[in-house]
């Protein structure tokens, strides 16, 4: 029997696709569905799982370079490129963060790492992440890691940063998300194919 670590990186490398492959979830930002189904897969495993709500940058190697030297922001090259989700826009209809599955004593995953991408700019994101650090309390430094796995592309990969969402009414606005409330109502057949691929 895999070790939990293994059954982790497993479910992320076939969910994703899965997911994607479904039909079920008709948008590319689904994050809060892919955690859902995330949850029920590891539940399936006799893995301890719950939603986290994070705040997620991504940056190419040329906008680390950039951040790295010190120079001011007139001197930041047009290849230098980031893009995130922050938990601080409340004008917008809906939820605005970024929900990933908490792993305690583990981890986490993000089953919707993937919409970080940003091709034109040389910036690759995984569809799937399974992190091996536990996402310390809001108040402490940010995650920065990077994906260590070669996903073919001859490209240079992506710098990602996490940190969980401060307490409040905004970040805890998925829970009123019809992807949430549903749950896997509808997505049965996508956790029972994880699971017999993971």
């Amino acid at each position: 029997m895999p070790s939990k670590t293994k059954r982790l990186r497993r479910i992320v490398e076939v969910a994703p696709a899965v997911i994607a492959d479904s039909g079920v979830i008709k948008h590319r930002n689904h994050c809060i569905a892919a955690t859902a189904v995330g949850i029920a897969v590891c539940e399936r495993f006799g893995i301890e799982a719950l939603p986290a709500s994070v705040e997620v940058m991504a940056m190419n190697d040329e906008m680390l370079a950039w951040l790295e030297s010190g120079l001011g922001i007139e001197d930041r090259p047009d290849e230098a490129w980031s893009v995130g989700v922050a938990n601080e826009n409340t004008h917008t209809a809906g939820w605005d963060g970024h929900l990933v599955v908490e792993l305690p004593g583990l981890g986490f995953m993000d089953l919707n790492s993937g919409h970080m991408s940003r091709p034109l700019k040389n910036l690759f994101v995984r569809d799937g992440v399974f992190v091996p650090y536990e996402l310390d309390g809001f108040e402490s430094p940010p995650l920065v890691f990077r994906p260590d796995e070669d996903d073919g592309r001859r490209v240079k990969s992506a710098v990602m940063v996490y940190h969980r969402s401060s307490p409040g009414a905004v970040s805890e606005a998925w829970r009123t998300s019809p992807d949430w409330i549903r749950g896997t109502a509808n997505l049965g057949n996508v956790v029972d194919q994880i699971v017999s691929l993971a």
